[in-house]
C-alpha cells in the first residue's frame, strides 16, 4: 500500500486527500536477523551531503499574477481565450425534455393548463440517469434495489425537479399494472418516500398523489391470484399512507380528509362492491383514527356482519363455482378478523380512558361490557368480546 492508495479512497469518500506525502515507488522492505527474532526495516537511499550542497539550484518559481478579461459585454460573451468556446458550451447544456400531461388535464408541474399542450422542462443529465435509475429500480424483481432506491429518494435534498416526473411515473405504473403486486407496493413506498423527504414540496401534487393511494386500498383486484398472494398487505399498507396524507396536510386542505371519508365509506358499505374493496375501506376508516371508526364503522359493523355470514359459512366444492366461494369465504374471514381487530381496539382504548378519567381505581364489568357488546354488534359479538378481554385491561 502506498500513499496515493490513501489518498485516491479519502477522494471516494469526499475527504481532502493528504498534501506531501505522495510516492509512485513502493516501499523497499529488508530482513535482519537477530538470533531468534526477524525485523524488517525500510532500505532508505543514502544521500552525501556534498552532492546536495555541490548540485545546481532548483529553477526559481513564478510569481503570482493576475489577469482580467470580460466575462460578458452587454448580455453577449466575448470569443476570447479565457472564455469557453461555443462549442463547449453546447456541450454542457442541458437536456430540453418533453414532460407528458397527466391523465387529468394538469401539466406535470402542476399548472392549470389542460389544454393537452407539451410542456417544457430543462432537467439536468445527472437527474436524467437519477430517474432513469430509480424507476429502473423499482420496476426490477430485486428487493435490495428497490430498498436502495425508495431510501435515496427519502433523504435526497435535490430531486424537486424530479418531483412531477416521480408522481406521473407512479400514476402510470398504477394503472398499466394493477395486477402486479411488488410493482404497486413499490409505487406506495415511492409515494411514502416522497412525502417523508423534507426537502420535496408534495403539497401542489396531492390531487395527483391520492387517487394513487385509494386505488392500491380498495380496488376491487389487485394482484393475479387473491387467493395465494398477500394483497391484504398492501391495502393495509396504502390505508396508513392515506392517515398520514390525511393528518400532516388536512389543517391546510379542509375538504381532503371528508372526501377520503367518503370514498372508504362506500367502499364499506356497498353491497355490489367485492369483499376485498370492504377491506379496503374497513383498514382505511381505522386508520384514520378512533372518532372515525366510532362514527362510521361501529354504526355499521351489525349490517356487515349480515351481509358476509352467508359467505362465511359456505361449503367445500370442487367445480369452478366452488372455487370462487371459497376465494370469496377467504375475503370474508379477512373482513371479519379485521372488524375484530379494528372493534376490538376501540373498545379496549375506550375502557382504559374511561379508567384513566376515573382516576384508575374504576373496576370494568367484564359481564356488563359483554352484555353490551352482544346488543351491538350481532354476528360478531363473540368474537370482538373474547378478543376484548383476551388480555388484561
Amino acid at each position: 500500500m502506498t500513499a496515493d492508495d490513501i489518498n485516491h479512497a479519502l477522494r471516494v469518500r469526499n475527504v481532502e486527500p493528504l498534501y506531501g506525502w505522495a510516492s509512485g515507488k513502493t516501499t523497499k522492505f529488508n530482513l535482519i536477523t537477530q538470533g531468534t527474532q526477524q525485523l524488517y526495516y525500510v532500505d532508505d537511499l543514502e544521500l552525501d551531503l556534498d552532492d546536495i550542497l555541490n548540485g545546481p539550484l532548483p529553477p526559481v518559481p513564478l510569481d503570482v499574477t493576475h489577469t482580467a478579461h470580460w466575462l460578458a459585454i452587454e448580455g453577449v460573451q466575448p470569443s476570447i481565450v479565457q472564455n469557453p468556446s461555443p462549442a463547449d458550451l453546447a456541450a454542457r447544456a442541458p437536456k430540453v425534455i418533453s414532460m407528458p400531461v397527466l391523465t387529468n388535464g394538469l401539466a406535470a408541474t402542476g399548472g392549470a393548463g389542460g389544454d393537452g399542450m407539451l410542456v417544457k422542462a430543462v432537467l439536468t443529465r445527472e437527474l436524467q440517469m437519477y430517474y432513469e435509475k430509480v424507476t429502473e429500480a423499482l420496476t426490477s424483481g430485486s428487493e435490495e434495489l428497490r430498498s436502495l432506491a425508495v431510501q435515496s429518494v427519502t433523504k435526497d435534498p435535490g430531486i424537486q425537479p424530479l418531483l412531477p416526473y416521480l408522481i406521473q411515473f407512479v400514476a402510470e405504473q398504477v394503472t398499466h399494472n394493477i395486477r402486479k403486486l411488488h410493482v404497486t407496493h413499490a409505487m406506495m413506498r415511492l409515494t411514502r418516500a416522497m412525502l417523508d423527504n423534507p426537502t420535496l414540496f408534495v403539497e401542489p401534487y396531492l390531487h395527483q398523489l391520492v387517487p394513487n393511494i385509494l386505488t392500491c386500498m380498495v380496488a376491487k383486484r389487485l394482484c393475479e391470484d387473491p387467493t395465494t398472494e398477500d394483497h391484504w398487505s398492501l391495502r393495509t399498507y396504502a390505508a396508513q399512507l392515506a392517515s398520514h396524507v390525511c393528518v400532516t396536510y388536512g389543517a391546510s386542505y379542509e375538504s381532503l380528509q371528508p372526501r377520503v371519508t367518503k370514498t372508504l365509506l362506500r367502499a364499506f358499505l356497498d353491497p355490489l362492491k367485492p369483499l376485498s374493496t370492504s377491506y379496503g375501506g374497513i383498514v382505511g376508516l381505522a386508520a384514520l383514527g378512533d372518532e372515525a371508526v366510532k362514527i362510521l364503522l361501529v354504526p355499521n359493523v351489525t349490517a356487515f356482519g349480515d351481509r358476509i355470514a352467508g359467505d362465511l359459512d359456505g361449503m367445500e366444492v370442487d367445480d369452478a363455482a366452488g372455487a370462487a366461494k371459497a376465494g370469496k369465504r377467504i375475503e370474508a374471514t379477512k373482513c371479519r378478523e379485521i372488524i375484530v381487530t379494528v372493534i376490538a381496539g376501540f373498545i379496549r382504548r375506550s375502557l382504559a380512558n374511561g379508567a384513566a378519567t376515573a382516576g384508575g381505581s374504576a373496576v370494568v364489568d367484564e359481564t356488563a361490557v359483554r352484555g353490551q357488546i352482544a346488543g351491538t354488534y350481532g354476528n360478531f359479538a363473540d368474537s370482538i368480546a373474547n378478543a376484548v378481554f383476551s388480555e388484561p385491561l
